[in-house]
């Protein structure tokens, strides 16, 4: 049996009748391959320096290209995200703006790049996420005693620019109105005008 090594691999070909091509060695020249692009060692400059942005922006939050296009919302695959970040091309208005809005980006980081229109989408995004954030929760007042449980003196407790002493003179004062000198103690005069 003959083994024939077929050119251009290291599987052995044995018995039978082989073709004259596949049996004889094949001679390959060397080539030369042209492309517009630089080797990988070499940095290329990017042809539009929102990607730039975005890409330093993205690095400066610590965001993952998964995670970032993941946070943009909008539809925006992992793939998609490294493309317009490598500059490979230009980015849509509404996709940069998202994209900006991720990695945090301001509107006037894109007007820097001539992205005018990318960053009037942004302002709207901005926005639209500062009108849909609740606000934000009241601290927990600490009511002194004989305040709390009471709404109307927790509404006057709780003025912020009073200083306590008139705060106090203000309860002090309620419940004068609602227990005057002389009356039968525990009833407001709303209990009074019952009777």
């Amino acid at each position: 049996m003959n083994e024939v090594l077929v050119t251009g691999g290291e599987l052995p070909y044995s018995g039978g009748r082989i073709w004259q091509d596949l049996a004889e060695p094949r001679r390959r020249e060397p080539t030369t391959m042209t492309t517009d692009q630089p080797p990988p060692d070499e940095s290329r400059e990017d042809p539009f320096p929102e990607a730039l942005l975005i890409r330093r922006s993205r690095d400066a939050v610590n965001l993952t290209q998964a995670e970032a296009a993941r946070r943009a919302g909008t539809k925006l695959a992992e793939r998609r995200w490294r493309q317009l970040e490598e500059g490979k091309e230009r980015a849509p208005d509404k996709t940069l703006a998202h994209m900006a809005a991720v990695v945090g980006v301001s509107p006037e980081d894109l007007i820097a790049v001539d992205r005018l229109e990318a960053a009037e989408t942004l302002r709207r995004i901005l926005a639209l996420r500062i009108a849909e954030e609740p606000p934000p929760a009241a601290a927990p007042i600490d009511f002194p005693e004989g305040v709390k449980g009471d709404p109307f003196f927790e509404w006057i407790w709780r003025f912020d620019g009073v200083p306590e002493a008139e705060r106090q003179m203000a309860i002090h004062g309620v419940r004068l109105f609602r227990n005057p000198p002389g009356s039968s103690a525990g009833y407001s005069q709303s209990d009074r005008r019952r009777a």
